[in-house]
Parts: structure tokens; C-alpha cells; sequence
């Protein structure tokens, strides 16, 4: 199970990497294109100069912003051994924590139960797939 959730956790973090680098490369077309507009006006008014320089701003500023968490995220390993130990630790914790604070994590989890009275059946539905997945096989052994 650890090491499923190790892979499904770097799994996320490449999928929010590519999102990231997908916003930085349209972030980047942004600020060329205003660049280019600002280098091909000929006698602007004063205000469309303006608002053209407070996009480029903004998307110079956005662009470091996605640069910077880029370089964070790819700094984040995902150490099977550390999960380990942290998960090994997760019942003394669960045992630890009161009513409310159980009840807030498992609605971070699970997005909603359901009951056929007909067949007697409990469904869960998970927020994330991922943890849907992990649920599914730890029932299993």
C-alpha cells in the first residue's frame, strides 16, 4: 500500500508540474505578444501605453511567480521510507486526535456515503481516485 501511495503521490506532483509549466509557457506567449504590441505602436496614447505596461507587469510577475513555485515543487521527493514511518505513526495519531478533529479528516476524504436498503449495501465515494484506489486494495489483503 506504501509504496502505491508513494507512486500515486508522485504521480500528482508531476501532473500539478506539467500544469504549472503549461501556465508558465502561456505566461510567457503573454508577455512576448505585449512586448511585440508595445514595439509596434506608433505614436500610442498615453493610456493604452499604460494599460499595455500594467499587463506586462502583471504577466512578468505571474511568470516569476510560476518559476519559483516550479523550482519548489521539483524540489519535493516523495521517500517511500519517510511515508513509511509516517504511516506507521498514523494510528497512534488517529487514536490521538478527538471526535472533531477525526470527523474533518475524513470529510477531506470522502466526498459522500450511501446505503441501498434494498441490497444492504454501503457505498463511499472518494474525493481523489488516488485515495479511492488505495482504499480498494487495502480491502482486498
Amino acid at each position: 500500500m506504501l509504496t502505491e501511495t508513494a507512486r500515486a503521490a508522485r504521480q500528482r506532483l508531476a501532473e500539478i508540474l506539467a500544469g504549472l509549466r503549461e501556465e508558465l509557457n502561456t505566461a510567457n506567449g503573454r508577455v512576448k505578444n505585449l512586448k511585440s504590441q508595445i514595439a509596434r505602436l506608433r505614436n500610442p496614447e498615453a493610456a493604452r501605453l499604460a494599460e499595455i505596461r500594467e499587463q506586462l507587469a502583471a504577466g512578468e510577475t505571474r511568470a516569476g511567480e510560476l518559476r519559483k513555485e516550479i523550482l519548489r515543487r521539483e524540489k519535493q521527493r516523495i521517500d517511500e521510507k519517510e511515508l513509511r514511518r509516517t504511516m506507521e505513526s498514523f494510528e497512534d495519531v488517529w487514536k490521538a486526535m478527538n471526535l472533531g478533529e477525526q470527523r474533518t479528516l475524513l470529510r477531506q476524504i470522502v466526498e459522500k456515503v450511501g446505503y441501498d436498503g434494498r441490497t444492504g449495501k454501503v457505498t463511499v465515494s472518494f474525493k481523489s481516485a488516488g485515495v479511492k484506489e488505495l482504499i480498494q486494495k487495502e480491502a482486498v489483503r
